[in-house]
């Protein structure tokens, strides 16, 4: 004989994954076999035995675009030059139901002390049949994406303005979905202040500088930037301080009245 004696059909219906198994005596004409794995969805229109054909010499073969919660008929033949082996028996498998994406919001690593020029790991948790493309969004840049439940991302060269950390997974199926986490970057102090600020001699002047760090820092008024005499709040000077917890920015407020 040109085919194998026999052959069983393993399927898991993921996608299908299938795998034909050679049994019985193998034959010097092994090398030479080709399989013919034909299938059809159950209850689809159109003529009940045109099948969908695939070609192969492998053993495994995936059915890809598959209809979700359908049951397919599936069978195999072997080809050589000299001929054709008759059906192999017949499967009955089913695709699984679909069902729409879910994601879990990101698990950040280091959870308490991401420093600003380090690194940090995000994992991304979905889940959803057919599987989801899960993306990784920092600050509105998508970072990574791919097809899989749980998604782990190593970002190097963190940087100041890498606060929202967003998962996003999108099957197909129903609505996508997106969960985030608000991150604090641990970062040195960086001053933005204008340079000259004109005054009509006699008046009050309003000097501000916007302070960007975190931990939150200690902010001090210099008079005398040689010398560095410290302005004391009071008398002739009034100092507040206004911090925006979301950037963690810091504005020192001086105010000096006419005398």
């Amino acid at each position: 004989m040109l085919f194998l004696s026999f052959f069983y059909l393993i399927c898991s219906t993921k996608d299908l994954a299938c795998k034909t198994h050679r049994g019985g005596h193998r034959s010097v004409f092994s090398l030479l076999l080709r399989y013919e794995l034909h299938f059809r969805a159950l209850g689809s229109p159109g003529d009940p035995d045109n099948y969908n054909i695939t070609t192969t010499a492998a053993t495994a073969l995936r059915l890809e675009n598959l209809t979700p919660n359908t049951q397919y008929v599936i069978y195999v033949t072997a080809t050589t030059d000299k001929g054709e082996s008759r059906p192999s028996e017949t499967l009955l498998a089913w695709t699984d139901p679909a069902y729409p994406a879910f994601v879990e919001a990101p698990t950040v690593h280091p959870i308490n002390l991401i420093v600003e020029g380090g690194k940090m790991t995000v994992l991304c948790i979905a889940m959803g049949s057919p599987p989801p493309t899960v993306s990784l969004y920092i600050s509105g840049v998508l970072i990574h994406q791919d097809e899989t439940r749980h998604m782990v991302t190593v970002v190097q060269n963190v940087t100041r303005d890498m606060r929202e950390i967003s998962c996003y997974a999108d099957n197909g199926y129903g609505t996508p979905m997106q969960a985030s986490r608000t991150i604090t970057i641990s970062r040195r102090p960086r001053i933005k202040a204008r340079e000259r600020v004109p005054v009509p001699e006699g008046t009050s002047a309003t000097l501000q500088c916007a302070v960007d760090a975190w931990p939150e820092p200690s902010l001090v008024w210099w008079q005398d930037p040689e010398g560095r005499v410290p302005v004391i709040h009071g008398g002739n000077y009034a100092i507040k301080t206004e911090t925006n917890q979301v950037r963690n920015t810091a504005r020192p407020l001086s105010s000096r009245p006419p005398s």
